[in-house]
């Protein structure tokens, strides 16, 4: 195995470490003092490998500590007056919806308001292992940052990158910053600092950085179930992307790219919830075919729109939300879900063993290459 390629990662390493010492020794102060100083002054310089733009680095980084701190002194005001503003065109729009629960549903996965949500509704996508299209996530992230980078697409200027990141972090003060919408900005944060200084990333030290970070603003998220879920199913979905390759099908690359994602929160959710849905990738793989536009409408009602096109916007999302809710109900079966209690300290042996088996994959498969030339 080529060890030299591990000098590209070393945020990873970092995280392991803060991760340990957080285990280990349960002290959050000295651990949030162990991440400040790596993020600060090793992470978004070995990010980017770059030294010549570490000052320029240093200053963004600071500022958007300087930004949170904003947010967070003037958070109660703030936070209303994004929301009112953000949400104040889709509720215009509520009464062209036919079906209320309809409403609610857009509402829940746009805004990240589930408290209008039926419980029926919320039981269904937790049994069948597709919760994570009602919580506001990279998917949801991915799609407003892909809208807009479109939209500006003619604009050669770095500026746009400056222009996504902004409106990404009212997005995120909009939706509470949840974990999961925080880790997504995080990731596109450092991401479109890569491309404002042209320098080369790689997704595993992204994925590190932005969960040092999120560690570094509360130290109290390694207790959350709802942070490990979402840094191992993203770690999935990294680790994934080099064997789809040579998938051309692309159903098959997405189903490939959910079982991955299954395989690292599968003790999880065996250890907390005590049982997994086996056909949870195949309904997560077709969903994304519904959840795509359902998100792209929404996005488009929260701006003012004519009341003709609003209506028939709202008439397209009410039926793909309808159909969308009757495929994810259909597999809310006792045959495709496995009861199971696991210990949680089963949990290292399994990650050790499938991070294990992950590199040796990788061993053979770059050996077989080799031999074939």
């Amino acid at each position: 195995m080529n060890f030299n390629r591990l000098k590209y990662y070393p945020a990873v390493f970092f995280l392991l470490a803060d991760i340990a010492a957080l285990l280990i020794f349960n002290n959050f102060v000295v651990s949030k003092s162990f991440v400040i100083v790596l993020v600060i002054i090793f992470g978004l310089f070995i990010t980017y490998r770059g030294i010549d733009d570490i000052f320029k680095l240093f200053t963004l980084f600071l500022l958007m500590i300087f930004v949170f701190l904003i947010y967070y002194k003037f958070k109660p005001a703030m936070e209303i007056s994004i929301k009112l503003n953000m949400g104040k065109y889709l509720y215009d729009k509520m009464q062209l919806f036919n079906k209320l629960d309809n409403f609610n549903f857009l509402n829940s996965i746009i805004l990240g308001n589930r408290e209008f949500l039926k419980n029926s509704i919320k039981n269904t996508f937790s049994l069948t292992g597709s919760y994570h299209f009602l919580a506001i996530s990279g998917l949801h992230f991915g799609i407003v940052a892909s809208i807009f980078h479109l939209s500006m697409s003619f604009i050669r200027s770095k500026i746009k990158y400056y222009i996504i990141i902004i409106i990404l972090f009212f997005y995120l003060i909009t939706v509470n910053f949840y974990i999961s919408a925080f880790r997504a900005f995080l990731m596109i944060f450092f991401y479109y600092l890569g491309k404002i200084f042209e320098k080369k990333t790689y997704s595993l030290n992204i994925w590190a950085l932005s969960s040092l970070v999120l560690l570094l603003i509360n130290a109290n998220y390694i207790n959350q179930i709802s942070f490990w879920m979402s840094i191992l199913a993203t770690l999935g979905i990294i680790l994934s992307l080099e064997y789809i390759e040579k998938i051309e099908n692309i159903f098959f690359k997405f189903l490939f790219i959910s079982v991955f994602a299954q395989l690292f929160l599968l003790p999880i959710l065996l250890v907390y919830f005590n049982h997994v849905n086996i056909i949870s990738p195949l309904v997560n793989t077709v969903g994304i075919i519904f959840i795509y536009p359902i998100l792209f409408i929404g996005f488009i009602l929260l701006l003012p729109l004519p009341v003709v096109s609003s209506k028939v916007l709202v008439l397209v999302v009410e039926k793909l939300i309808e159909y969308f809710i009757s495929f994810v109900s259909f597999f809310n079966k006792d045959m495709f879900i496995i009861n199971f209690e696991l210990d949680k300290y089963y949990l290292y042996f399994y990650y050790l063993g499938i991070i294990s088996l992950f590199f040796y994959l990788k061993y053979i498969i770059k050996s077989s290459q080799k031999e074939n030339f």
